[in-house]
């Protein structure tokens, strides 16, 4: 699995908002929902001119699912200039940062990372227990090398921050370190203990990517049959990674057209264009 792949979606997880702009807000999340993303990001930035909270970080979400990952970044330094004390604008920007690192060259590659750490840093230190926060920072020093400020020990010190405020972020934490360590079935059952208590999509994506890792193709076809019918949190994968995890466990099992067939129908979710790239790839590989 690819290292950058895992890296975003790891971090993707719990954090949600109370709506606002109720009817104009609905639109665009219903808009959303049916794979127009043109719509949804037009509706929210007319819900963004007087940069009301709620339509900026949706906006924020929806473009860099979309992969205008500038536009991104400019609407978090709204949020940031507006909302300084806001701990998720700074986390928001943090990811939007991320998401620029696919984009840029490798001169500026690592003044993003440090970007992106600094807005993480800065959601912890107005929220000690901002989890969201915690967990990128987390990701970030799990999984980043070591000469890009990757520092396990770090990550083991926030790993167990973690555990203390939530045991589901905590156990999440816990299976990252445990695969990295290569030990497999400890990191199993932090990962299936996520599951029992976070309950959302998210928990049994990180669930069904591990199993995908370990090339435990059945199972992780198990995990993801639970990602629709859970609720989503507001940085959980876009739906079409469902299809995605499907495609590569149905592939690596050998069941080539199962494998085509759930490629296309994520493809036909609309997801931005990094995402896009995996589906293509996966289907180039078939």
């Amino acid at each position: 699995m690819n290292q950058t792949f895992t890296f975003i979606l790891l971090i993707s997880l719990a954090f949600w908002l109370p709506a606002a702009s109720a009817d104009s807000l609905d639109r665009a999340l219903a808009a959303y929902a049916e794979h127009d993303i043109e719509k949804a990001v037009a509706i929210l930035d007319n819900l963004a001119t007087n940069d009301d909270k709620h339509a900026l970080m949706y906006l924020v979400k929806f473009q860099m699912r979309s992969g205008s990952a500038k536009k991104a970044l400019r609407a978090t330094k709204r949020l940031i200039k507006k909302y300084p004390d806001d701990p998720d604008a700074h986390h928001a920007y943090g990811l939007a940062n991320l998401t620029m690192m696919s984009e840029v060259s490798v001169f500026r590659f690592v003044s993003m990372a440090k970007q992106a750490k600094a807005g993480w840093e800065k959601a912890v230190e107005l929220d000690p227990d901002h989890l969201n926060g915690l967990y990128a920072l987390f990701s970030y020093y799990a999984n980043a090398p070591k000469i890009g400020g990757g520092d396990i020990e770090q990550a083991r010190l926030l790993q167990a921050r973690m555990a203390d405020i939530d045991m589901g972020y905590g156990y999440l934490a816990l299976g990252v370190l445990q695969t990295k360590a290569e030990q497999f079935e400890e990191a199993e059952a932090a990962f299936i203990e996520t599951t029992k208590i976070m309950d959302t999509a998210g928990a049994y994506f990180a669930l069904a990517q591990f199993y995908l890792e370990q090339e435990q193709f059945s199972k992780a076809l198990d995990a993801i049959s639970n990602f629709s019918t859970k609720s989503a949190d507001f940085w959980d994968p876009h739906a079409s990674m469902e299809y995605l995890v499907v495609a590569r466990a149905q592939a690596g099992l050998g069941h080539i057209e199962a494998a085509e067939a759930a490629a296309e129908t994520g493809l036909t979710m609309k997801p931005g264009k990094r995402m896009r790239n995996f589906f293509e790839q996966t289907l180039k590989e078939l």
